[in-house]
């Protein structure tokens, strides 16, 4: 079976936009048939990452959940995240059409380029944050080999960031296709490491009275915070389940594989981030946020350097496969005239740009309140839009056209309701997050503009049966 990562040479999953029409949908299912193992390899080779442990301790250490709670709120939005995920990936089955032929026929050939801009910005967004971490066990490796590399403090961390974005540059342009094998078993070996971790934890920390000396109770604007990171984390993949359901042998074949892959194996590895968040600060004195720091307090150095090394490759296959690669190719795809190497070079000024505070901060020349915060900000502003894009997605295949698919007839440059309504997206959450950064508003606006594109759809609808009924009058 060839593993049709999104972004590698495969993949035709934004080549339409190169084209002057929709693309036709693949006829014969037999051509490439892909079984629950298949999706069940390569969804958890994506998502068992170092984000995907950070979100889990996220929630104690920032929004202050207890460990039962924190549990639940993984167990709820991530089941809820799996059946947006079967609802995204069915109308690729059903059609073997990929993610972009019905992003044209709900907003129209040219219209198409506002959703693929934001799925190719978040793919950017991940790719600065994920280097952040990869420089981050770049230094912490450098400095448990080199007492001078130590001395460099934040300029070193710096320096790792930059020498990861060039590893995954380089990796991308001359080893690209063997990364995508190699991704499937880096997945079930940050899953060890996690298991290890656990049981080095379990030496230092009574996990049962951890659990029960955490009495008190979150309130529930901070549970509503915590699910709006948890949603953001998990929904954003949601986008880009039809580019591989269309390859399945059967219906059952990609469910059982997103829910393994994509659910379980998710939930596994924020939990793990939930208990050791919870157990670093008696383990270490301090929370840690993420799993590289934590590995760097084992005194072992042998073990330690181990840890970090592979941390290191789990996150370069995650970031070079489903990062880098399609926000590259996305790039190609709105831009034809622009080159491969050209299109590499934009994708990781823009990963820099976002990681730009953090990295200033390194260097101490601005004061800002560090990875975490960074961290929350990215994935508020990104999952505002992205939920709302999801709604119009299935809004337009499930109501509008019915579960329906018309290749070649996106005659309209766009449909302007669908356009309207996602720039109307955009403006609402970069002006909450800007205008009110440090009030509450901002966390909210990823369920804002969900209601944002239902009102709409009805109140465009009232208007177009108004207009009808005065013409037929």
């Amino acid at each position: 079976m060839k593993y049709q990562q999104a972004g590698s040479q495969e993949s035709e999953s934004l080549l339409p936009l190169k084209k002057d029409f929709m693309p036709a949908k693949v006829a014969d299912r037999s051509a490439k048939q892909w079984c629950w193992f298949d999706y069940a390899s390569l969804w958890s080779g994506i998502v068992i990452c170092v984000s995907g442990y950070s979100i889990g301790a996220l929630l104690v250490i920032k929004y202050g959940l207890t460990i039962q709670q924190s549990l639940v709120l993984l167990v709820l939005c991530g089941f809820a995240a799996f059946v947006l995920s079967l609802m995204t990936a069915a109308p690729g089955y059903e059609h073997r059409a990929n993610t972009v032929s019905f992003l044209y026929q709900a907003f129209g050939r040219k219209g198409v380029l506002l959703p693929v801009i934001v799925r190719m910005m978040v793919c950017c967004g991940w790719f600065g944050v994920h280097c952040l971490f990869g420089g981050m066990a770049i230094h912490l490796i450098l400095s448990t080999i080199s007492p001078l590399w130590m001395d460099l403090g934040g300029a070193g961390e710096v320096a790792g960031y930059f020498i990861f974005l060039l590893l995954n540059v380089f990796v991308f342009r001359h080893g690209f296709r063997s990364l995508i094998k190699l991704q499937c078993f880096c997945a079930p070996l940050l899953l060890i490491v996690g298991v290890l971790l656990m049981v080095w934890a379990n030496h230092l920390v009574d996990f049962s009275a951890l659990g029960a000396n955490q009495a008190d109770s979150a309130s529930a604007e901070n549970m509503l915070q915590a699910a709006v990171i948890v949603c953001g984390s998990w929904f954003s993949f949601t986008f880009f389940m039809s580019d591989f359901s269309r390859f399945s042998r059967s219906k059952a074949d990609y469910v059982v594989g997103q829910f393994i892959g994509f659910y379980l194996s998710k939930l596994l590895f924020g939990a793990f981030g939930v208990l050791l968040g919870a157990a670093s600060v008696e383990m270490t004195g301090l929370y840690r946020f993420d799993i590289v720091s934590l590995i760097n307090e084992i005194e072992v150095p042998i073990v330690k350097l181990l840890g970090l090394m592979i941390v290191l490759l789990a996150t370069l296959t995650t970031t070079v496969a489903a990062c880098l690669a399609t926000s590259s190719v996305d790039l190609e795809s709105l831009v034809p005239r622009i080159e491969r190497h050209r299109a590499i070079t934009i994708v990781s000024f823009l990963a820099t740009a976002v990681a730009l505070p953090e990295l200033l901060y390194k260097m101490e020349f601005i004061a800002y309140g560090g990875l975490i915060s960074l961290f929350t900000d990215f994935l508020k502003v990104y999952s505002s839009i992205i939920n709302g894009m999801i709604v119009i997605f299935l809004l337009n295949y499930y109501v509008k056209n019915r579960q329906g698919y018309k290749p070649c007839e996106a005659k309209q440059d766009y449909h302007w309701k669908e356009c309207i309504l996602s720039i109307l997206l955009v403006v609402i959450t970069l002006f909450a997050f800007i205008s009110t950064k440090y009030s509450l508003i901002c966390f909210y606006s990823g369920f804002l503009n969900v209601f944002v594109v239902l009102l709409g759809y009805l109140l465009f609808d009232l208007m177009s049966n108004k207009k009808t009924f005065l013409s037929a009058g």
